[in-house]
């Protein structure tokens, strides 16, 4: 799978892995549970697909980690797939805790750091 570097909020991480997202919605409850229901370019991005596919199938619980929040205990309740373009998840978290600006800062530069795709400094914009 290609890496992707976050340009924009809409992206989510699952085992180091980052994804991007055309839609997310997060439905919070009384206990400390959340459902989050995300979509997915698969037209653009076809891995997506059997990625997604193959973790609902294996009931893996995962954490998933979000510009602003992370996910702790989730898995795949359901899965929509429109074949021709969109993949529609939801996805259960047991505890969704939101993150401080300084923890996600770093770990977005130690995601650009760590990035072996780029050949050069004169690659990483100033």
């Amino acid at each position: 799978m290609t890496p992707i570097i976050p340009s924009k909020s809409n992206w989510i991480r699952i085992d180091g892995q980052v994804f991007d997202v055309e839609e997310a919605s997060v439905q919070l409850s009384m206990g400390s549970h959340a459902t989050m229901y995300i979509s997915l370019d698969i037209l653009k991005y076809p891995s997506y697909s059997n990625y997604f596919i193959r973790l609902y199938e294996s009931a893996k619980q995962f954490n998933l980690t979000a510009h602003k929040f992370e996910a702790i205990g989730s898995n795949i309740t359901q899965i929509d797939i429109d074949f021709n373009s969109k993949m529609n998840l939801s996805i259960r978290a047991d505890i969704l805790e939101t993150k401080n600006t300084q923890k996600r800062r770093e770990e977005i530069i130690d995601d650009i750091l760590k990035d072996e795709t780029l050949s050069t400094d004169s690659d990483i914009i100033k």
